[in-house]
């Protein structure tokens, strides 16, 4: 980022400027599709993972932790 910043400018109004009148609009949201994608694959496995291990870490109503206590789902 430091390179970005010396070449483009030194406040985000002026990189943000430079990118529209470089590249447009276009320019400006590049990368934006493959970044929102990789965000939503983290997150959904943060919270499938963390779900998981609610259910596997939790006590049954007979006091069994873990896989004993999913066993009807199996």
């Amino acid at each position: 980022m430091v390179a970005a910043a010396t070449e483009y400018g030194s406040s985000i109004k002026q990189v943000a400027k430079k990118l529209i009148n470089e590249g447009g609009w276009i320019g400006f949201y590049r990368g934006f599709g493959p970044r929102l994608f990789s965000m939503s694959m983290m997150g959904t496995s943060i919270i499938l993972t963390s779900e998981y291990l609610k259910h596997v870490c939790t006590k049954d109503e007979k006091g069994h932790f873990g896989l004993q206590a999913l066993s009807f789902v199996l």
